[in-house]
């Protein structure tokens, strides 16, 4: 065989294989591309089908939307007086619950009425709605938690500042008030005059201002996990010694 044609014939093979496993690399991108945007489909339809549930006021009803501003249970992370979208078909249902549970027209709502609508949301964040619930106003609780360390110990107050913040609020005593402590692993209760300064707590009420009309306070332990939440006293600071056990009466 001709040299030349040889060579040519090799390039020839060379050249045709090169194109096959560039088309084969083409089709494989395609391919992997196609399942990747299969699965993103796959999770925003899978979102969109997750129920979901606006609560809040109304606050404007059109013929098509009815439009929300969304209960807000923390100001800290979510934002306040968020306006949500609310869409009605034919096949939603209105039941009122505020007294007893009757069923209600999508007329019978009201600017000012609190309701909690389930249904799916759209891509446009529009809540489709199949169901409407007019309740009672929700308020978020006002009772709060704080931990921090007993700075002042008084026959009727404590003065404790909080840990998170630094800020320092009183703690007054009253007859509702519990206080408990853990010694031995078990739980036991303690009387007001036995909360003495240095005491690390968990303390459970109102926060109203610098107050907190505490329910609950339990004095941590050293060896609690919550207490490992502070730092060891300083050398020069020396907390006042626990109340001794009251002795029994002699028989």
């Amino acid at each position: 065989m001709n040299k030349k044609l040889l060579i040519a014939i090799s390039i020839f093979v060379i050249s045709l294989a090169l194109f096959a496993t560039k088309q084969a690399s083409a089709e494989n991108a395609t391919d992997s591309s196609a399942t990747v945007r299969e699965k993103v489909q796959e999770k925003v339809e899978k979102v969109l089908k997750s129920p979901r549930a606006y609560v809040g006021t109304i606050t404007d009803i059109s013929e098509s939307t009815i439009q929300v501003s969304r209960l807000v249970f923390n100001t800290e992370k979510e934002k306040a007086g968020e306006i949500l979208q609310i869409s009605t078909t034919e096949e939603t249902t209105f039941v009122n619950v505020k007294t007893t549970s009757k069923t209600i027209k999508r007329s019978d709502l009201a600017i000012g009425d609190f309701i909690v609508a389930m249904g799916y949301k759209n891509g446009n964040s529009v809540l489709e709605a199949k169901r409407i619930l007019v309740v009672s106003a929700i308020t978020p609780s006002e009772r709060v938690s704080i931990m921090g360390t007993v700075e002042k110990a008084e026959k009727t107050s404590l003065t404790v500042t909080i840990k998170k913040t630094g800020k320092a609020i009183t703690i007054k005593s009253s007859k509702t008030l519990k206080i408990t402590t853990t010694k031995g692993g078990k739980t036991q209760s303690l009387d007001f005059d036995e909360v003495v300064k240095g005491d690390r707590i968990i303390a459970v009420g109102i926060h109203s201002g610098e107050a907190l009309d505490a329910r609950s306070i339990h004095i941590l332990s050293p060896d609690e996990e919550n207490a490992k939440a502070f730092p060891s006293p300083s050398p020069n600071v020396s907390p006042s010694p626990k109340a001794s056990p009251k002795a029994a009466a002699t028989p």
